[in-house]
């Protein structure tokens, strides 16, 4: 019989040599150890695979071919996963300490949680701290009213994601923002905060530049629309965005 591990750690990457090692040593580094660690690479043609392996453990899988982008790749390892709890770490990010699966686990089990989310620390190039974002506590409701949690310290049931359904392919920025709007509004999930930084990521990411922050304006009306929401969109923008552009310039 298939031991089922508590926790199943999903890491998209591509021709991510130089971070994912860091990526790899933050996972190892785990006091909890009741996890499987699935890489999820796009084919690539660096020296990423080579890198994996250098670090693989026993609790590793590496499955390495051409994908559709980091969501598509997300729900490859989605489908793979046999963990009770979906961590979604990317190739550029790293466990913040190493007693952030403990902690999680902790909190899951006493609360009776879904939903875990919490707060990231955005990392420069020369690993100095370049900003926190700490989400606001969280009550049914507030997603239309600007509420967002960062994708990175989102942790969820896998059960969720067979229930309420998997990234969305047609937002190419923002199908992170519609997935934890599906999860955390959805009158039958809890959601509790966990009061501390469990990932650090890098200050450059997809979704961090001016270009990619206006996609995400239509990818976010996309996603009220499904769900229904009528809301005065400027103002939303202006809750919901204004944080976010602020983090970026003083991240640079």
């Amino acid at each position: 019989m298939t031991k089922i591990p508590y926790f199943s750690i999903i890491t998209v990457c591509y021709n991510s040599e130089e971070t994912i090692q860091a990526t790899l040593r933050s996972v190892s580094s785990q006091k909890f150890t009741d996890y499987e660690h699935l890489i999820i690479d796009g084919g690539s043609q660096d020296a990423t695979l080579d890198a994996i392996q250098e670090l693989q453990t026993s609790l590793t899988k590496v499955i390495s071919e051409p994908d559709g982008g980091i969501y598509d790749a997300i729900n490859k390892g989605l489908k793979l996963s046999l963990g009770e709890v979906v961590v979604i770490l990317h190739s550029d990010d790293s466990f913040a300490d190493q007693d952030v699966l403990h902690d999680l686990h902790k909190i899951f089990l006493e609360t009776d949680a879904d939903i875990v989310y919490s707060s990231i620390e955005f990392i420069r190039p020369d690993n100095t701290s370049a900003a926190t974002w700490v989400p606001t506590n969280f009550q049914h409701g507030d997603y239309r009213s600007g509420f967002h949690t960062p994708h990175p310290g989102f942790f969820a049931k896998s059960i969720l994601y067979d229930k309420l359904g998997f990234f969305d392919l047609g937002m190419p920025i923002a199908a992170d923002f519609d997935l934890m709007y599906r999860f955390m509004e959805h009158s039958s999930t809890k959601s509790v905060k966990l009061d501390k930084i469990t990932v650090n990521m890098r200050a450059d990411g997809e979704s961090s530049s001016l270009r990619n922050i206006f996609q995400g304006f239509l990818d976010i009306r996309r996603a009220l629309k499904k769900q229904g929401e009528n809301v005065f969109l400027p103002i939303y923008y202006l809750r919901r965005y204004a944080p976010k552009i602020g983090r970026k310039f003083k991240t640079g």
